[in-house]
């Protein structure tokens, strides 16, 4: 089936304002849902999962229509996340040009997550007034039980008016002692790996929307997209007068991190984040894409990546025949964060290489991505794989395609979506984009 989005749409990029095109996968399934009980005078806590993944190298001709990026999406997507993704500076259809430091990608990754962010909090704020998680109904008037709208994608232009509008209806807010909580996967391909190892924490990605210049239409437009969700239903029942609710409180921060998870608790959210990390890129190529980003950067921040990767669920895929990063060098990398407590988990899948390409091996990926997306949002920290004289733990070495495929099958039908026989995306074979994922 094409691989079609809710939404797409432009947004500014923190950077410097460049417009950068963006989708929204949204399936119908993920809705905000209670996630504990409520405190005395206070609706339940709810929860929403969002994912955002970066594609390839722009200057190689990589951007969002990417085959591998189009099969995570499928799987975050099919497993009740709403997904983002967008296309660098450079990369078609967005402005500009490729930096040589990768800063500039840096900053449109982090406008990008940052706008999803908004988005899902506006959407749970919303379904609060929706009365999703009450037993007396709704909070607001104007709302329906209603059916999710299957309606066509949506384009959404740039707003002429950044600022946030004026509504009459106040919305009903989480409280600071039970929040609302957003698993957050950050997820990369290739480059888009190289860009994920260096993002700010979820909280200080929400927070850099209130800072430079182009914030307010950013925010703009995640708020413009959430009221168009509501009237459709995604909040869980349909509100057709959304734009009429006045958008939720702005967190009060400074420049510092832990302020910036201070702040955005203090609004009643919390995010989980975990970190997908598809063939990534290691010393000496990494130098080549993003000169900060090379040997001495990532020597001097590996203490503190490793940290990040290891506290949260974090899981790295990798060919054993990948032709830009040696796989001894992944191998090497990988070792130095697993480890006892560590929630970092490593897969290699011999045979395939960094695109993917090789008979079968689209299949296993997308078996290995969905059953940890799986695991992540139900809270499970510890992937097994087990191959045949392969090594055991937290992260695994899979020999033989057969080996493979039977993990890939077992992971898949424990996250209870349909498995389909692996196979390799026509467009590898050709220049088009990867508007659909073939199964066969």
């Amino acid at each position: 089936m094409p691989l079609s989005p809710t939404f797409s749409f432009a947004i500014p990029s923190l950077h410097d304002g460049l417009p950068l095109d963006c989708r929204i996968f949204h399936p119908p399934s993920a809705t905000p849902r209670p996630s504990g009980p409520p405190l005395p005078g206070h609706a339940p806590p709810l929860s929403l999962p969002i994912a955002i993944i970066a594609h390839p190298y722009a200057p190689l001709g990589g951007n969002y229509d990417d085959p591998i990026v189009c099969a995570a999406v499928r799987e975050a997507r099919d497993r009740g996340c709403v997904v983002g993704t967008f296309n660098f500076r450079g990369a078609p259809s967005s402005k500009g040009r490729s930096s040589w430091t990768g800063r500039a990608e840096c900053d449109d990754y982090v406008s990008a997550a940052s706008c999803l962010a908004h988005y899902a909090y506006f959407i749970l704020q919303l379904a609060r007034a929706a009365g999703v998680g009450c037993e007396d109904g709704a909070l607001a008037a104007g709302v329906a039980d209603m059916s999710l709208d299957g309606s066509a994608a949506s384009s959404i232009p740039l707003p002429t008016q950044a600022v946030l509008p004026e509504g009459t209806i106040p919305l009903p807010a989480p409280s600071p002692d039970n929040p609302d909580t957003v698993p957050f996967i950050l997820a990369g391909y290739s480059y888009g790996s190289l860009i994920t190892t260096h993002l700010p924490t979820p909280a200080a990605i929400f927070t850099r929307a209130y800072g430079p210049a182009s914030g307010p239409a950013l925010r703009r437009v995640a708020w413009d997209l959430a009221v168009v969700s509501a009237a459709r239903g995604h909040t869980g029942r349909a509100i057709p007068n959304a734009a009429s609710f006045r958008p939720p409180p702005r967190p009060v921060y400074t420049s510092s991190h832990n302020t910036a998870e201070l702040a955005v608790t203090q609004i009643g959210l919390v995010f989980q984040p975990a970190y997908l990390l598809l063939s990534p890129l290691l010393a000496p190529v990494s130098t080549f894409t993003a000169i900060p980003f090379g040997t001495q950067a990532l020597q001097r921040e590996k203490g503190a990546l490793a940290k990040q990767l290891a506290e949260h669920p974090s899981l790295a895929v990798f060919g054993g025949e990948d032709g830009f990063t040696a796989a001894r060098k992944v191998r090497a990398w990988a070792a130095g964060i697993e480890g006892p407590g560590s929630r970092f988990k490593a897969v290699e899948v011999p045979g395939a290489g960094h695109f993917w390409r090789e008979n079968g091996v689209l299949g296993v990926l997308r078996g290995v991505v969905g059953g940890w997306i799986a695991g992540v949002l139900q809270g499970e920290t510890v992937l097994e794989v087990r191959g045949a004289g392969g090594r055991e733990g937290n992260g695994g070495v899979m020999d033989g395609l057969g080996d493979r495929m039977q993990v890939a099958e077992a992971l898949v039908t424990m996250s209870g979506v349909e498995s389909t026989a692996p196979g390799r995306c026509p467009s590898r074979d050709g220049a088009g984009p990867c508007t659909e994922l073939h199964s066969g």
